[in-house]
Formats: structure tokens, C-alpha cells, sequence
């Protein structure tokens, strides 16, 4: 049994869990600071957003990343893990328009 066991190593599930909600808080924070920019319209928090979600897109991707290799499958295989993709997608397009179009 190495690292890419499931049972042992950084490469399991839980560690994917953890990952996943980590991302989770980053997007939830990501949008406090979206919302009160709303309101706020300050380039700082703004720019804090942006890191945020920057943030939980990066994390999402690696919880993915850990997920596959530790399972063997993309994981889209139930509900869960379909919706986690389309955030991650969601999150991922936000970020390719907004340093694209410079929104």
C-alpha cells in the first residue's frame, strides 16, 4: 500500500472531504464580500472577493484532483458529486470572464 491508496497517504477521501469543505467556506466568503461589495462598491473588497473565490476554485480543483486519484473515477458518479462539478464549472467560468474581460 503506498500513497495512492485509498486507506492510507494524503490521497484519500477523507482528505478530499476536507478539501471540499474548505473550497465550500472559501465560496461562502467569496460571496459576503460579493454582497457587500454590492452595496460597498470598494475596489478592496473587491479585490478580496476575487482572492476568495480565486481561493475556492483552487481548492475545489484540488479536492477533484485528490478524489480521482484516490478512487480511480472522475467523481461524478451521484447527485453530490454532479452538483460539486457544476459549481466547480460555475466558479471556474466566473474567474475565465472576469481576467478575460477585465469585469
Amino acid at each position: 500500500m503506498g500513497i495512492w491508496s485509498p486507506k492510507e497517504g494524503v490521497m484519500n477521501p477523507k482528505v478530499a472531504e476536507t478539501l471540499l469543505q474548505l473550497a465550500t467556506m472559501a465560496y461562502f466568503i467569496s460571496m459576503v464580500g460579493y454582497a457587500l461589495f454590492l452595496f460597498n462598491q470598494k475596489a478592496m473588497v473587491q479585490k478580496f472577493s476575487l482572492i476568495a473565490i480565486s481561493a475556492a476554485v483552487a481548492g475545489h480543483l484540488a479536492s477533484m484532483v485528490v478524489y480521482t486519484l484516490s478512487l480511480g473515477h472522475f467523481p461524478i458518479q451521484n447527485l453530490q458529486q454532479s452538483l460539486s462539478m457544476a459549481a466547480f464549472a460555475l466558479g471556474a467560468m466566473f474567474l475565465f470572464f472576469r481576467v478575460k474581460f477585465d469585469l
